[in-house]
């Protein structure tokens, strides 16, 4: 009785650790956002909203769900985790390559002539986003979700107070450009300074197919993802002006940003739960219904608010 009540109370504390992970960060990112609503003209959040939708489908290629296959891999050591880090690097660089040479494209698709070196500039998010997500899936493998959390947290202080200053000095776009630089770089550094794992030199071509394997997968439903909630953006982008398309993502970030929060802090705990007992088919079953069962009640009255 007292291991499973220690047991409960574990994972009740994960989970608090999960929720203010998510809250916290995108409470403060939020916040910024309405500081920097008041300093910046729709124009500005109407070229971001652009420049994201590409950022994110490059980031999911660029992961192909490597952070997901090693905290599901039973047995991953730091062979597997330098593997993947050079995996996705490597995927990283490709990828910037193309958004590099596209840029040009995009730029008079949407006719937007400054579109070219912002997305230059934001493109290279790829390569931290590709680096802490590695990061991020050794602390979440480890359930320590307090981390995430510190690492989360600073670096949304850390780059909104960088946003807040820039635009308060008139650098328009740029802020929000260098705001979400500057948060993917701080997560990167916070995390090398609390996990003992270090990238060595190494890369074994089984496991990086193992992992590839298990990841494209969840690359391919990434890229879904992104483009089922960023197609009213590169629609309305196309079609209305820069200050039209910055109104309208502008004013669906904040219940988006509410049921991010409770489904993802719900998602990160229960994933390296269910790995942990996927051997055991019965006990799995059972997790997954009880997991639904929590999602639903929480997840449903914040979606009909």
């Amino acid at each position: 009785m007292a291991s499973s009540s220690s047991n409960k109370s574990g994972k009740a504390t994960t989970f608090l650790w999960s929720f203010l992970e998510q809250g916290g960060s995108k409470a403060i990112q939020l916040f910024v956002q309405i500081i920097l609503a008041r300093l910046l003209s729709p124009e500005a959040f109407g070229i971001l909203a652009i420049l994201l939708v590409v950022t994110q489908i490059t980031d999911s290629i660029a992961q192909s769900g490597l952070g997901m296959a090693l905290i599901q891999k039973s047995d991953a050591d730091d062979r597997s985790y330098s593997t993947a880090w050079w995996l996705s690097l490597g995927l990283a660089a490709a990828l910037y390559i193309v958004v590099y040479f596209t840029s040009p494209t995009i730029s008079v698709f949407y006719n937007m002539p400054d579109l070219v070196v912002y997305l230059r500039v934001l493109g290279l998010i790829v390569f931290f986003n590709s680096a802490n997500s590695i990061q991020r899936s050794y602390l979440q493998r480890n359930m320590n979700f307090r981390g995430i959390f510190a690492a989360t947290t600073i670096a949304a202080l850390i780059s909104g107070f960088g946003g807040v200053v820039l635009a308060f000095f008139g650098f328009g776009v740029w802020s929000l450009v260098l705001q979400s630089l500057l948060q993917s770089i701080f997560i990167c550094i916070v995390m090398w300074l609390q996990i003992s794992w270090k990238p060595a030199f190494t890369f074994d071509v089984s496991q990086a197919w193992s992992l590839f394997s298990y990841g494209w997968k969840i690359c391919i439903t990434g890229i879904l993802n992104v483009i089922y909630s960023g197609i009213s953006e590169l629609i309305i982008g196309r079609a209305c002006s820069a200050s039209e398309l910055g109104l309208y993502s502008q004013g669906r970030k904040y219940p988006t940003a509410a049921i991010g929060v409770m489904s993802n802090s719900i998602a990160n705990v229960l994933f390296p739960m269910f790995s942990a007992i996927k051997g055991d088919s019965e006990a799995l079953r059972g997790a997954i219904r009880r997991g639904l069962t929590l999602g639903t009640f929480l997840v449903a009255p914040i979606s009909l608010l």
